[in-house]
């Protein structure tokens, strides 16, 4: 899996966990669920379970959150990072589907849920010996000269 297909998975899945704990939730069951029906449409089992394994997510997020459990957060975000780039790599047609998915619904539905909350989208595509630097905030850079 190429790197940018890696990073989109990566940033679907902790948005869309992170909007399981909120009252948006339901547009990251739709959205990420609506996904995947559409890629697995001939396959009934794995239609059925999506909507079992978002809700199961949406209760153990809403207890890290309590719990104040990062680890078992993050746990929740690696399990549908992966899940989603398995889908991907089986679908790779679905790769702008899912930008336009993060883009257009799941992170305006966060930024929405969370006043006040700054959300700062970073895409970058380095080649040969090139350098990319990125920050969302301070960035110090000291190289050796």
């Amino acid at each position: 899996m190429d790197p940018e297909t890696a990073a989109l998975a990566a940033a679907a899945a902790a948005t869309m966990v992170e909007l399981l704990t909120t009252e948006a939730w339901q547009k990251a069951k739709s959205a990420i669920g609506g996904l995947w029906r559409r890629a697995r449409s001939t396959d009934a089992e794995a239609v059925d379970v999506i909507d079992v394994e978002i809700a199961e997510t949406r209760v153990n997020a809403i207890a890290a959150r309590e719990a104040e459990d990062d680890e078992a957060e993050r746990e929740l975000v690696g399990a549908w990072q992966a899940r989603l780039s398995r889908l991907l790599v089986a679908e790779p047609a679905l790769v702008p589907e899912l930008r336009r998915l993060l883009d257009d619904t799941l992170t305006p539905a966060l930024d929405a849920s969370a006043p006040g909350r700054t959300t700062i989208t970073m895409r970058a595509t380095a080649s040969d010996d090139a350098r990319i630097y990125q920050a969302g905030g301070d960035q110090h850079i000291n190289e050796g000269r």
